[in-house]
């Protein structure tokens, strides 16, 4: 018998046609590859979290661009009055 606390993800029944031949006393333990494989709420987390940092990374670029360009402005500025 399988000794899992609660989960999700629903176990195969004995008409599952991707089960093949299995003995009975498997059945019970066989949980679907796909439901025990696949947590879609634990991807959700990670996309969520890679997009996190992603829209943190392009925001610190952007202001870091901006600086620069800000200060080239001001140095070209002074090249040109100093002409």
């Amino acid at each position: 018998m399988c000794r899992r606390s609660f989960s999700p993800y629903r176990k195969a029944s004995l008409s599952d046609p991707r089960l093949g031949n299995h003995r009975p006393e498997s059945i019970d333990c066989a949980w679907i590859a796909t439901g025990c494989r696949f947590r879609p709420l634990t991807f959700t987390f990670d996309n969520v979290a890679l997009c996190f940092l992603l829209v943190v990374v392009s925001r610190a670029l952007t202001k870091q661009a901006a600086k620069r360009a800000s200060n080239n402005k001001k140095m070209l500025v002074l090249i040109m009055r100093s002409s």
